[in-house]
């Protein structure tokens, strides 16, 4: 039997005016947690478990084998992105219940006692010197609008007025409006790279391929 519910938080320590705020909460042990991502404009939101990055799966202070990571990755074309887009206008995250694995897999969000050894911080790091979870809430600036020239592999190029903080899935919306062609069927390059759904459309007066 599963059961859904609210935890209730505790503000303890306040820091810099209200922009650190240190908060309680209580899980049973190995209790699993959902966290639900709810805004009225966009913010970029990084999760971390004892200072591991929940999307990354890589510590918050890099090491000599994390930038080896991410050139490999940065080598394969793959994303490197370790935040969540929390967007209520565009296609975005809507919640996170686990942390990534450097094997592509993810774990499922479990409590644990502090100093048992089986933290997620004590898996990665061998040490359980920071603990908890930390939440850092960035907001997302309103950008200004560009022009998108998509370049069709069948047909004459089409353009697009779109602001250059939308996503590339709400690029591919507008795309698919134009052509009748469902969202799901279509896919962008730039520069020999696919852009994933979640990224921005950050490239005024850019020549993309369909």
């Amino acid at each position: 039997m599963v059961a859904l519910c609210l935890f209730t938080v505790r503000l303890i320590l306040r820091l810099g005016s209200g922009t650190v705020d240190n908060v309680l909460t209580s899980f049973a042990e190995r209790e699993a947690l959902w966290i639900r991502f709810k805004s009225t404009r966009p913010f970029a939101v990084k999760v971390m478990l004892g200072g591991i990055n929940a999307i990354s799966g890589e510590p918050v202070v890099e090491t000599f084998a994390t930038a080896l990571r991410r050139a490999r990755l940065l080598h394969e074309e793959k994303s490197i992105q370790d935040y969540a887009v929390i967007d209520p206008a565009n296609h975005s995250q809507l919640w996170l219940d686990g942390i990534a694995k450097q094997n592509g897999k993810v774990m499922q969000f479990v409590a644990v006692p502090s100093g048992s050894g089986y933290s997620v911080e004590a898996q990665i790091m061998n040490a359980e010197s920071t603990g908890g979870i930390q939440i850092t809430v960035t907001p997302i600036k309103t950008a200004g609008t560009g022009v998108i020239q998509v370049n069709r592999l069948s047909g004459t190029p089409i353009f697009f007025k779109v602001r250059l903080s939308s996503t590339i899935f709400k690029l591919l919306q507008k795309m698919s409006s134009h052509t009748s062609i469902p969202v799901e069927q279509m896919s962008l390059l730039y520069q020999g790279r696919r852009l994933q759904n979640g990224m921005y459309c950050c490239l005024q007066s850019s020549s993309l391929f369909d």
